[in-house]
């Protein structure tokens, strides 16, 4: 499996030839991706919602674990400003 992190497609690739048997998207960025063949599942980690797991044979979603964002605001040292 190949993965595109900023349009979300997930490639299926055949063998040692690398020739695209399957594509398909998650509608969002992808940063980091696991699969487990055994289980059937794929994770990976969507930047704007989270971990999300999905089913390899039918794609479906079965849970997203969602990140708390928090907010900070950035400050310049006052270094920088002194003349």
């Amino acid at each position: 499996m190949v993965f595109g992190l900023d349009d979300g497609q997930i490639h299926t690739v055949q063998g040692t030839d690398g020739v695209i048997v399957k594509t398909g998207g998650v509608g969002g960025k992808i940063g980091n991706a696991i699969v487990n063949s055994r289980k059937g599942l794929l994770c990976f980690d969507d930047p704007s919602q989270g971990a999300a797991l999905y089913r390899l044979d039918d794609e479906h979603r079965v849970i997203t674990f969602s990140v708390k964002m928090a907010k900070s605001r950035l400050e310049a040292p006052a270094s920088l400003f002194r003349k």
